[in-house]
């Protein structure tokens, strides 16, 4: 009986500690239910008091939206909101001087003021910036935590500069902690900021806060912050890689509105193929359209080859020709007397000709070979060296040549009134009548003899057995273009 009642004193006495830590510790906490009425303790024994003796202004709201795990609790179901103008909005709480404390806000949007506009706003303790509170989720509440050491008898904390919404606060809690606890060499410059605080090889998901923690700490359980909880409310921004999803990790991005799920690599892969496709086929066709003009020029090569010969051989007469006094005249020359061979006046087995006028007034008929073959180089070739070497008064002279572009050109003097063949038709006519009448057998023989004769004083002299006559202004008889048709 006598351990049992000593068990039960050290119960007792273990309660009554327990009871009086609490008891210690409740005095240093502040709590406030913001746009709450009424001062109560609520499930785990915390003592909520109305915040409307620690504020000046605010309106205060219900919300119309619920959390389904918080609206069981009553400080959840009240909002406190501001203006959205230029005027700060403070809580001034009484403090201890040189003390550390627990500063905690908590905001659960729940749509009440029936707008539907997300709000965003400016947080600060005192004139110190604390952060901005971005709401991104009716039912989801956002809350921030930060230990900061009391320079003063009073703390604050303040809403403004409100760029969407109206500001508006939940609760606000104050928590003191005793000694040394959260000593920071810097903590009269700076305060520290919650990143995360978890209660590794929780056996739930359920947090631990007070009474368990004499100071109100909330311990997240890490089923459900397990390697998440460095991404929980740091403003992270970016992308986060798809391969992480695929390793059965729960992500939860609240108070990061710029963090975002990265898109799918196969889009990505999708398109790094289509531009090396595209490459390939680009530099194929590059190498296609090579391939083919290099063949090109060397069947232009092939065909150059076939006329080489006649060229160098045209190119050696041209340079005796020279020594003979025949004008070459360049194709720009010919084609301005030409009108670019605008005017045609005859044609035959040696080509085209066109009438033209030189820029010192004299009339020329232009002979441009139609057959560029070997025959027809060489054809053209005797032609040159012939009629730059023979002269005769009655032969239409010869003015010079152009070979250039590959067009191969004759130029004469031009002769009026049309040939001498047009000419002499009824001539003939009546010459034919004479011989068959009375002198045919005397003008039989007297033709050819005057034609040998006037062949006899061309130098140097010409085969009569194929000519052309034309005839000019006074009807004299000329010969043109021996030994050509």
């Amino acid at each position: 009986m006598s351990s049992a009642s000593a068990a039960a004193l050290l119960l007792l006495h273990l309660q009554l500690f327990l009871l009086f830590s609490f008891s210690t510790a409740q005095p240093g906490f502040i709590s406030l239910d913001c746009g709450g009425d009424v001062d109560y303790t609520d499930g785990i024994g915390i003592q909520w008091t109305s915040d409307a003796k620690f504020v000046s202004g605010g309106q205060k709201a219900n919300l119309l939206v619920q959390n389904e795990v918080l609206q069981q609790q009553q400080q959840y179901s009240t909002v406190r909101s501001f203006p959205a103008d230029n005027r700060k909005y403070c809580y001034t709480m009484n403090v201890r001087n040189r003390t550390r404390y627990l500063v905690r806000a908590t905001f659960l949007y729940g749509n009440f003021d029936n707008s539907n506009v997300y709000p965003k706003f400016d947080l600060s303790i005192g004139a110190t910036p604390w952060t901005t509170v971005v709401i991104d989720d009716a039912t989801t509440p956002v809350v921030q935590e930060a230990i900061i050491l009391a320079a003063a008898p009073t703390l604050s904390v303040c809403l403004s500069n409100a760029s969407t919404g109206q500001p508006f606060i939940s609760t606000l809690e104050l928590r003191q902690f005793n000694g040394s606890l959260y000593y920071t060499t810097d903590e009269k410059q700076f305060f520290l900021r919650l990143s995360a605080r978890i209660n590794f090889g929780a056996e739930s998901n359920a947090s631990v806060r007070y009474p368990d923690d004499p100071f109100d700490r909330i311990w997240e359980s890490d089923l459900v912050k397990r390697a998440n909880y460095l991404v929980d409310n740091n403003k992270l921004s970016g992308e986060v890689p798809q391969a992480l999803f695929k390793r059965s990790i729960i992500f939860n991005f609240s108070g990061n509105s710029d963090l975002r799920m990265g898109h799918s690599n196969i889009g990505r892969t999708i398109v790094i193929v289509c531009v090396v496709v595209g490459a390939v086929l680009f530099l194929v066709a590059v190498i296609g359209c090579y391939l083919f003009t290099c063949k090109r020029k060397k069947k232009s090569s092939d065909e150059t080859v076939v006329i080489a010969a006649p060229a160098k051989k045209l190119g050696s007469f041209f340079s005796e020709v020279a020594t003979e006094s025949a004008h070459r005249f360049a194709l720009s020359e010919i084609e301005d007397a030409t009108d670019k061979f605008d005017r045609r006046i005859g044609s035959g087995g040696f080509g085209i000709v066109y009438y033209g006028k030189l820029t010192d007034g004299r009339e020329i008929a232009v002979k441009l070979l139609t057959n560029d073959s070997y025959q027809g180089i060489r054809e053209f070739l005797n032609e040159v060296t012939l009629l730059s070497r023979i002269h005769h008064r009655n032969l239409v002279s010869f003015l010079g040549y152009s070979q250039q572009d590959g067009k191969n050109i004759l130029v004469y003097e031009f002769m009026h009134n049309g040939t001498l063949k047009e000419h002499l038709r009824e001539v003939l006519k009546e010459i034919q009548d004479a011989i068959a009448i009375e002198r045919g057998p005397e003008l039989q023989r007297e033709l050819p003899s005057s034609i040998q004769q006037l062949m006899s004083k061309t130098s140097p002299s010409v085969n009569t057995d194929s000519v052309d006559l034309e005839q000019n202004a006074s009807f004299d008889e000329l010969l043109m273009r021996p030994g050509l048709r």
